[in-house]
């Protein structure tokens, strides 16, 4: 957002919190963390959409014997919020 440090800033002057802004490869691996346990072990790949308020994660994820792992992702710079703001609701 463009007022997001006046926002932190105030967020911390009003309730002492300390917020803490995630890099994108992050709230990915986040994403994957939680759905990791929803997901069909049968098939050898799977395809996770985690949308957001402000982006939508895409990830591209191994599901096998020796565990589970990301092999591709992006995020986009559109969620639920900038998408409801820009088409009005």
């Amino acid at each position: 957002a463009s007022n997001s440090e006046e926002f932190l800033a105030r967020v911390r002057a009003e309730t002492g919190l300390d917020i803490e802004i995630i890099p994108t490869e992050e709230e990915a691996r986040l994403a994957f963390q939680g759905c990791a346990v929803l997901l069909d072990p049968e098939p050898d790949r799977a395809l996770i959409f985690d949308i957001g308020g402000g982006s939508t994660e895409v990830l591209w994820v191994e599901i096998g014997p020796s565990g589970q792992k990301i092999l591709d992702w992006f995020s986009l710079g559109r969620g639920v919020m900038n998408l409801a703001e820009s088409f009005g609701g």
